[in-house]
């Protein structure tokens, strides 16, 4: 892994960190910035897809259109199934039984990619936990042999990162990932990578780097990524 991506990716100056103590200094105190920011995100009780989620079902118990909007588009063929399930043999049943389940699953994850993508129109580079614990785990991984460094030229004891615990599976497990020409580490921060590219405006989003993205195969490659 290439230790400069990820401080690329966190927007942090690496361009004269080695070249004096108040210079390591400054790099501690960025990195540790990050860091904390990192954590921050982690201790969140939501994200922001899932307060869209929260907001489109607190939408739903609560303003009428929208029940309306359902009745006008799913009622009459609740009914059928009601009504069918009177007389279809039992097994038949069984079978609707099962295959509302697994349609009930499939539109829980429609709500949830739905939401992701719409928390993607955001100017936050960081929108999800587990790129978060991925982000930290990158830069907790890439500072330990530079604060040893730093320690052996200055004489300078700059704390570590802790490693960071837990399990949020239930935040995205997929995203985009950036790749710049000639380097197979991956940068997350869109806007890093806007920045990189020059093209970097004011209340720019996620959005808005990957339709250049899409316009500019030459310039970085995006793939979609499991963490």
């Amino acid at each position: 892994m290439s230790a400069g991506n990820i401080f690329n990716d966190l927007e942090i100056d690496v361009s004269s960190f080695m070249d004096g103590e108040k210079e390591a200094r400054l790099f501690r105190d960025n990195v540790l910035a990050a860091a904390k920011e990192l954590n921050k995100i982690l201790d969140e009780q939501s994200t922001p897809a899932s307060k869209i989620e929260a907001e489109a079902r607190d939408q739903y118990k609560n303003n009428p259109e929208f029940k309306t909007q359902f009745n006008d588009t799913f009622k009459e063929a609740l009914e059928v199934m009601y009504i069918s399930c009177e007389e279809l043999p039992l097994p038949v049943v069984v079978g609707l039984i099962d295959n509302l389940r697994k349609l009930a699953s499939d539109l829980e994850n429609t709500l949830h990619d739905r939401s992701k993508r719409e928390s993607l129109t955001m100017t936050e580079s960081i929108t999800d936990k587990k790129l978060a614990q991925h982000q930290l785990k990158r830069l907790r991984e890439a500072w330990e042999p530079i604060r040893k460094i730093f320690k052996l030229m200055f004489g300078l004891e700059f704390p570590a990162i802790n490693a960071r615990t837990g399990n949020y599976a239930g935040s995205v497990t997929s995203t985009p990932a950036f790749y710049m020409p000639g380097s197979e580490d991956a940068l997350f921060n869109p806007f890093a990578v806007a920045r990189l590219l020059g093209i970097y405006f004011d209340k720019m989003t996620m959005m808005d780097v990957m339709e250049y993205c899409e316009k500019h195969p030459d310039k970085v490659t995006v793939k979609i990524v499991n963490l």
